[in-house]
């Protein structure tokens, strides 16, 4: 695989360990840095890295700090980023089977040498499911591009298409017992809302003259996900 390695200073050591030995397996490994144990900040790492990583120049990213934590939120930020903070074997699975994390957090503070090899090797020998998984992680990247514009709302929640209707199934869940007639009188009810929020939206847009993220825009969000 292609990964790409980086820590901030109090994830050096632990990282120069990783690097080795993935290299020692034949993977292809570029290192971000840190490249000394130096004061350092870790976003300065973790942007470039989880950037690398959305545009598909790696398979993998691997990010080591003193917890984990601050390079999982920092990688988190960037669009097509599924950074997951893995402490076991458990949960390093989970994060390829589930999420299909591309970036993987460590913490160097609670992770020695051996237990951190365990767990980049349990990711790297797990396989994503896609199914379900890949639906969840579909409304996950749909977050990432913020609320819908006006013409984009009418187009998916207003007309008789097949995106309207497939977001009114979302909005009126099937319920135990319903009949036909019932689930569609829901279905008619959440559209009447989708719509009553994108005029809502025209107004607010017409208010302001600048369409954009608006107060209403951003209730659609309970009818998508």
């Amino acid at each position: 695989m292609r990964i790409a390695l980086g820590s901030d200073h109090r994830g050096f050591d632990l990282k120069q360990d990783l690097l080795s030995a993935l290299k020692t397996q034949g993977h292809d490994c570029e290192d971000f840095g840190a490249h000394s144990t130096d004061s350092m900040d870790y976003p300065d790492i973790a942007a470039p890295l989880a950037q690398a990583v959305a545009r598909g120049e790696y398979d993998l990213g691997i990010l080591v700090c003193g917890t984990g934590i601050g390079m999982s939120v920092t990688a988190n930020k960037v669009p097509g980023v599924r950074a997951a903070l893995c402490h076991d074997v458990f949960t390093a699975q989970r994060a390829h089977q589930h999420t299909n994390a591309n970036v993987l957090c460590l913490g160097a503070e609670q992770l020695d040498g051996p237990k951190a090899k365990e767990i980049v090797n349990a990711y790297l020998e797990t396989h994503f499911e896609g199914g379900r998984h890949q639906k969840r992680l579909d409304k996950v990247a749909r977050l990432e591009k913020g609320p819908p514009s006006v013409a984009e709302a009418k187009a998916r929640y207003v007309t008789r298409s097949p995106a309207a209707e497939d977001s009114a199934d979302h909005a009126a869940p099937q319920i135990a017992g319903e009949t036909a007639r019932q689930r569609a009188g829901r279905q008619a009810e959440a559209r009447r809302r989708m719509s009553a929020f994108i005029e809502q939206i025209e107004r607010e847009v017409a208010a302001s003259g600048v369409e954009g993220p608006t107060d209403a825009s951003e209730h659609l969000d309970q009818y998508i996900y």
